[in-house]
């Protein structure tokens, strides 16, 4: 749902096709942070799931 809501769609199956940012460390590395591809809307999984444990 919070990929859902950066990306700005409330259906599942209207994400493919749909543009996106991502941001990493370096060639190679994990992607961690997905943002939609006009506003500055992020959502960074790995620090949301750190919360939840």
């Amino acid at each position: 749902m919070r990929i859902m809501d950066v990306v700005g769609e409330s259906e599942l199956l209207k994400l493919k096709g749909k543009y996106i940012r991502i941001a990493h460390k370096d060639l190679g590395s994990t992607i961690e942070i997905i943002g939609n591809i006009i506003k500055d809307k992020w959502f960074d999984y790995k620090t949301f799931f750190e919360k939840e444990d």
